[in-house]
């Protein structure tokens, strides 16, 4: 028997668990009671649903997001600690555990479900009996942010459980282990803390620290099982150390969006678990990075249980801050539009105003600077190892990053919030002008060449890009034909629905759909001028008849938004109509025009770079053939092609 299934590790693994649920369960009724978001028996006779759901609430919700870390640590154990066929398919052994993670995986989305339903059954104030209640949930639940997270919770749980039963390959084990990453985020994405000012900061810090959280935390246990440590280790240690620096730059914003000054960090409870949590985590990396390596071999297992108490205190303490008051009073919108966009009404819109304000918008800026960092790292290490790399590719991805970061960055993105024009403006920035410049940077020749191959059977960064690029769901959405539906499509299904109003409601929402601008313009163009080659290669004539449909398409879309005596995009920009905004339907119409007439800036540019292209390849082509020889039979053939019919030879 493989020690990965021996007896043994699975004693060690329940122990394990067991442990980290009680010492976690202790450091959260501890820190509610120090941040003062214990249950209470509430003041004036208001409704309430009593202590057993008051208790309830919080003790669910951290059971949910230990079976979470249990569900990641098992997706990681055979995506990263395990050793890969070539194939890349699973072993008899990795079966074993994908398998066994189903069951897993239906334990934590009934955890995530019954939390939902305590959740709800709690903010009704309704009686115990609530939480059986179906009906209830289904009313009410999605209108509640908190009960919203646990149900999207749910449900990815759901399709992990699907998918450990159908799985067949690494690749999917490594996509379900992000996947559920990003279900364990769900909760900081929708908690209490967004709703404070700078919606931004709060949602790019959640996120970022619910998924450092999750990627530090359940590879953590993961290690914990796995046998061959010292090389698993090694293997894990750089993605630890990225998730560690990401979860303390995180937490320092989290904290800073909830507490007023820093003493509140001494003389407050709430801070004072901030403390806490810090400590713990503090503690576990230092073990993890630092005691572990200069530890002998017998004194690595009574380090691993200390780093994974402490772990285990920081989860206790940080499901208790979620569920805790914070000192930084709320400030209660005063308009419409500052609810809705989560900032005060801008001043009167100026191009001096617009063009050279500074808005900082926190998530877009930390990825920015992250997607300029990364590319120029690898230029850097190709240049010291004595490869050269094209100039006018880093300047390309460099402008590429920059007209993004500008755009979300200045006060455009904040005006683009409440006006249509400046919103489809920097629309087309992030869907036609940063994408063109990105897809002439390269990134993943560059990233194919920098990354060295792992050393060993065990998959590194450079063969997880690979396994991605090669993935079957990479080529479909990648398809030139699939990307251009989805990047004409998009601003139809957009903009002439009410799809818009839906998305922009929710802050994430908003966020998301920048993201999705910024996606689907690098996949189209990917697939017309990219330098990288895409997973499906066709031929210039077919490219040229998508950009020229595209144009057309576009600037259709713009008649269509200028045309219109119906609000585009549902009711949001009539809701957050500034006082100072004349006419909204002057704005709309102004919009259409920059839909039509800007994007046909870009568009050109494509246009004449897939010609040079397109006369650079022939040319290309055309020394191949010298050099081979091909060109003189070919000649040969044409000149014994003329003598047939009797015409003058070429002769040269």
């Amino acid at each position: 028997m493989n020690e990965i299934t021996k007896p043994s590790t699975a004693r060690l693994g329940l122990a394990a668990g067991t442990a980290a649920v009680i010492t976690a369960t202790l450091a959260l009724i501890v820190a509610l009671f120090l941040a003062g978001g214990n249950w209470r028996t509430p003041e004036g006779g208001l409704p309430d649903s009593g202590a057993l759901i008051g208790w309830l609430d919080p003790i669910t919700t951290l059971l949910a997001f230990l079976l979470g870390l249990k569900v990641i640590a098992d997706w990681l154990r055979v995506a990263l600690f395990s050793p890969v066929q070539k194939n890349g398919r699973l072993s008899e052994i990795q079966t074993h555990l994908v398998r066994r993670n189903m069951w897993s995986s239906l334990a934590w989305s009934g955890a995530a479900f019954f939390s939902a339903a305590v959740i709800v059954t709690r903010v009704l104030a309704a009686p115990p009996s609530g939480v059986f209640d179906f009906g209830l949930l289904t009313l009410y639940g999605w209108d509640v942010p908190q009960v919203r997270a646990m149900l999207l919770m749910s449900a990815l749980a759901i399709g992990s459980a699907i998918a450990a039963r159908l799985a067949h390959t690494v690749t999917t084990a490594g996509l379900w282990a992000f996947l559920s990453v990003i279900a364990l985020t769900t909760p900081p994405l929708f908690s209490h803390g967004v709703g404070v000012s700078g919606h931004s900061t709060a949602i790019a810090a959640g996120f970022l620290h619910g998924a450092a959280m999750a990627i530090w935390l359940g590879g953590l246990a993961a290690l914990l099982l796995a046998r061959d440590s010292a090389r698993v280790i090694r293997h894990f240690a750089p993605l630890a150390t990225i998730a560690v620096i990401a979860l303390a730059a995180s937490g320092v914003m989290m904290a800073w969006t909830r507490l007023t000054s820093p003493a509140e960090l001494f003389t407050t409870g709430y801070g004072q678990v901030v403390l806490l949590k810090a400590g713990a985590l503090v503690g576990a990396a230092t073990i993890a990075i630092w005691a572990r390596a200069r530890t002998n071999a017998s004194d690595k297992a009574r380090l691993f249980a200390i780093e994974f108490a402490l772990a285990a205190t920081a989860i206790g303490a940080g499901v208790a801050l979620a569920l805790s008051p914070f000192p930084r009073e709320a400030v209660l919108p005063s308009t419409v539009l500052e609810q809705l966009t989560g900032y005060p009404e801008p001043p009167a819109f100026s191009f001096a105003r617009a063009f050279g304000g500074v808005a900082i918008d926190p998530a877009t800026l930390l990825v920015g600077l992250l997607a300029l960092g990364l590319y120029w790292t690898g230029v850097l290490r190709l240049s010291r190892r004595g490869d050269r790399w094209p100039w006018q590719r880093t300047l390309a991805w460099t402008l590429g990053v920059l007209i993004g970061l500008y755009v979300t960055n200045s006060m455009l993105g904040r005006y683009a919030l409440v006006m249509l024009s400046v919103h489809m403006g920097v629309h087309m920035a992030l869907s036609m002008f940063a994408p063109i410049f990105l897809v002439l940077g390269a990134p993943v020749t560059l990233a194919l060449r920098a990354l060295r191959p792992s050393p060993d059977d065990l998959r590194g960064p450079r063969e997880w890009l690979l396994a991605f690029l090669h993935a079957p769901l990479t080529r479909f959405i990648a398809n030139p034909f699939v990307a251009f539906v989805l990047w004409v499509g998009s601003a139809y299904a957009l903009y002439l629905t009410g799809l818009f109003t839906t998305i922009m409601t929710d802050p994430l929402g908003h966020a998301l759909m920048n993201a999705h601008f910024l996606i689907i313009g690098y996949l189209f163009f990917w697939n017309i001028i990219g330098i990288d080659p895409p997973p499906t290669q066709i031929p210039p004539v077919a490219k040229l008849g998508l950009l020229i449909a595209a144009i057309a398409l576009h600037g259709f879309f713009g008649v269509i938004v200028m045309g219109s005596s119906v609000q585009i995009g549902g009711t949001w920009f009539f809701d957050v109509a500034p006082s100072w905004l004349a006419s909204g339907s002057s704005d709309q119409q102004l919009a259409g025009g920059v839909a039509w007439a800007i994007s046909e800036i870009p568009l050109l540019f494509v246009l004449i770079v897939l010609g040079l292209q397109w006369a650079r390849g022939d040319a290309k082509r055309a020394r191949q053939k010298e050099r081979s020889g091909q060109a003189d039979d070919e000649l040969a053939s044409y000149n014994e092609m003329l003598n047939k019919m009797g015409a003058p030879t070429n002769k040269s």
